[in-house]
């Protein structure tokens, strides 16, 4: 190993020698990180749920700018990895369903601003955090059968 690499040290070997730091406590760590991670994220997913929304107007706006829907389909793809990232799993799939319509539609198609519109109102209730588990699997199933039935 190389650069910065070189000096990072295994789980084994914090928790072991003089300056060993026991697993609970690394865990304990993690646990902390990954629930700052999450914390920090809505407030992160709300301001990019904005960036989205605004792209989308924009696209839908001016049907033919390429460089606009190409902007909208970049900005989903970053809203739904990052989402998968902080765990926020129904975030990550309404943006990757909302990605994959985008991706097999015409940017003509007289569905497409109904379609934007349920799959960010779904974006924006999973952000909120307000709806269960049960309801957010419910609305994907909606959103599933309403891109079926807005086919050409």
């Amino acid at each position: 190993m190389t650069g910065a690499k070189s000096h990072r040290l295994s789980l084994k070997r914090r928790s072991m020698g003089p300056r060993a730091v026991s697993i609970e406590t690394l865990l304990r760590r993690a646990e902390a990180a990954a629930e700052s991670v999450a914390r920090d994220f809505s407030a992160y997913a709300g301001t990019r749920l904005e960036d989205v929304r605004r792209l989308a107007q924009e696209a839908l706006a001016d049907r033919h700018d390429a460089e606009k829907w190409t902007a909208l389909r970049i900005a989903l793809r970053d809203l739904q990895t990052s989402s998968a990232m902080a765990g926020a799993a129904w975030i990550s799939r309404y943006a990757g369903t909302l990605h994959g319509e985008l991706e097999k539609r015409e940017t003509t198609d007289r569905h497409l601003p109904q379609l934007v519109a349920l799959h960010l109102d779904a974006v924006r209730i999973a952000a909120s955090g307000a709806a269960s588990e049960d309801a957010l699997a419910e609305l994907d199933d909606k959103l599933n059968r309403a891109a079926l039935s807005l086919q050409h």
